[in-house]
């Protein structure tokens, strides 16, 4: 019985800290979120740390937006060539993005969306452990009644979304699972137990049989639709938060808790290509990696160079970004 009741401890023990790393990420983000909440009698005192605008600058904008909004909805009854306001145009010269849908089926926030490579499908989840598919064509069509098709397979909240090359969807979950869903039918195709939270997932654009998972105990693994375990299994120690793919080199990016990116190479799956840690400087500390985007330039195939440039968010509230050179790897940029 000691044996067995010394597994157990063991493993409650790693389920704790896997709890505890976890609170403290969520505590970060709600602290940062937090410093936002201002009294009403502050408002007019304060001013934002990053541009210098005060709140009342963003109450200023909510009147624009509210009167620019007034505008267009006169001038689709009366004419279309009405020249707006004054206000409006201040407003039009400050706001490069204008709100096109507003998607409002969630009951709870949305932590992932994502196109699909066509582009004609959007991908969301969130809290309410559900994953939306929304069609662009149906919301140009028609704006005002926005719908979704629904996959509500999770059991907890939903942390990562993406798509294959065959247009299937991937989510990741709380509830440890990888779920592999068929958009037509809103049912799973397959489904492989993490071990833990997963926290991120990606496709491989050049095996359309395996996809990846990153998980809260530090684990990248790779899940093959054939098999029903994982055929890949790498250990990165802490938590893999972000992954993200390049073709050309044929590596899977990684950014993990401790603030470091990182480079694996599919041809030789135990072994890590590159590491860079994450910081402006390089006696600072690395920053934990919340986000990856990669953006090539160039020809994306097996022989194309695989350079462009590596962005990471991080829970600091900065961006970085770095010039990626495929097998050279990322440098600060």
């Amino acid at each position: 019985m000691e044996p067995e009741n010394r597994k157990l401890r063991e493993k409650l023990e790693k389920l704790e800290k896997d709890y505890r790393d976890l609170s403290r990420a969520y505590l970060e983000l709600n602290t940062r979120q937090g410093q936002n909440i201002i009294s009403g009698n502050d408002v007019a005192k304060l001013r934002d740390s990053r541009d210098g605008s005060s709140f009342s600058d963003f109450d200023s904008d909510l009147k624009l937006q509210t009167q620019l909004k007034k505008d267009r909805l006169e001038s689709s009854a009366v004419c279309a060539e009405e020249t707006p306001t004054p206000d409006a145009k201040k407003l039009q010269a400050r706001r490069v993005f204008d709100s096109s849908f507003e998607l409002t089926a969630h009951h709870g926030a949305v932590y992932c969306i994502r196109y699909n490579k066509s582009g004609n499908l959007i991908a969301s989840g969130g809290f309410d452990k559900q994953v939306r598919v929304w069609s662009v064509d149906a919301l140009i069509g028609d704006k005002s009644a926005p719908s979704s098709d629904v996959c509500s397979e999770h059991t907890m909240h939903i942390s990562d979304l993406n798509w294959t090359v065959e247009g299937h969807l991937l989510s990741t979950s709380y509830d440890k699972t990888l779920k592999v869903f068929d958009v037509a039918s809103q049912r799973p195709l397959c489904s492989f137990d993490l071990e833990s939270f997963g926290l991120s997932t990606i496709a491989l654009p050049w095996d359309p049989d395996l996809v990846f998972a990153g998980t809260s105990q530090g684990m990248l693994l790779g899940m093959d639709f054939r098999a029903s375990r994982p055929a890949i299994r790498l250990n990165n120690g802490p938590m893999v938060n972000a992954l993200e793919v390049c073709t050309a080199s044929r590596h899977v990016l990684m950014g993990d808790a401790d603030g470091y990116l990182k480079a694996w190479d599919m041809r030789r799956v135990d072994t890590c290509v590159w590491s860079l840690a994450n910081s402006q400087l390089p006696s600072a500390s690395p920053r934990a990696v919340s986000h990856l985007h990669l953006a090539t330039f160039g020809d994306e195939g097996s022989n194309g160079s695989g350079c462009g440039l590596l962005a990471a968010s991080s829970h600091d509230g900065n961006v970085r970004v770095y010039a990626y050179g495929g097998p050279r790897g990322a440098e600060s940029e």
